[in-house]
């Protein structure tokens, strides 16, 4: 695990403690993923919250994503990226002022013909976790009005 996804961790230990979240950890080609996994609402729904490293670009992804199990034992899923906002959609589990700083956060640009990230991954971890402990409350609701919406 790299020093970005270990800063990560160490910013959501709350996470484990006061929502029993799960973490898990996985390493593939191009990118390391750091999931988090809040099981709540009689573990009926699940909420899971992806921090992506990605080294090539220098960036960090976070992706957010409910499955909520049905009474015919089918889930239903919906899903979140926080890089949705640069393509001007809104996160309606997130304030509006902590949309802009996501937008912020995710700036690009071209250096040497290579796509990377203009903040470096650490500060965009950073401000991830911020967003995501000011939130929390929001988005654990989120998952249980879809629920009743169903």
């Amino acid at each position: 695990m790299n020093k970005t996804l270990k800063t990560v961790k160490t910013e959501l230990e709350w996470l484990e403690k006061e929502y029993k979240a799960n973490s898990s950890f996985k390493n593939h080609k191009n990118l390391e993923k750091l999931l988090y996994q809040v099981l709540y609402n009689r573990k009926k729904i699940s909420l899971m919250i992806e921090f992506i490293f990605l080294p090539n670009e220098e960036a960090m992804m976070v992706n957010l994503s409910y499955n909520i199990k049905l009474k015919n034992k089918e889930e239903k899923t919906d899903e979140f990226s926080f890089s949705d906002v640069s393509k001007g959609k809104t996160l309606p589990i997130i304030n509006p002022d902590d949309i802009k700083r996501i937008s912020d956060a995710i700036n690009y640009e071209v250096i040497d013909g290579k796509i990377k990230s203009s903040l470096s991954p650490l500060t965009q971890a950073l401000t991830f976790t911020e967003i995501i402990k000011r939130n929390i409350d929001t988005i654990i609701d989120y998952g249980k009005i879809i629920q009743k919406s169903i």
